[in-house]
């Protein structure tokens, strides 16, 4: 785990990166960051250690599309 340099994206530029999870999820929910990052869940990286931001289906894409009336539980 380097815990000293985040996640990079395939332009080379950081990816948006925290230190806590409230506040990844406090940078999603902020209407400031949106429509970016609206939607997002924070989850802590086992390549860098940092939480990132990311769609769930790019995080679970096997999973299938989740409806409006869905409980997740």
């Amino acid at each position: 785990m380097n815990l000293h340099e985040p996640c990079r994206r395939q332009s080379g530029s950081f990816r948006a990166y925290f230190y806590t999870r409230e506040e990844a999820e406090a940078f999603a929910a902020d209407p400031t960051n949106w429509p970016t990052y609206q939607g997002d869940i924070a989850h802590l990286c086992t390549k860098c250690g940092f939480w990132h931001l990311s769609r769930v289906e790019w995080l679970f894409p096997a999973w299938p599309t989740l409806h409006e009336n869905t409980v997740v539980n």
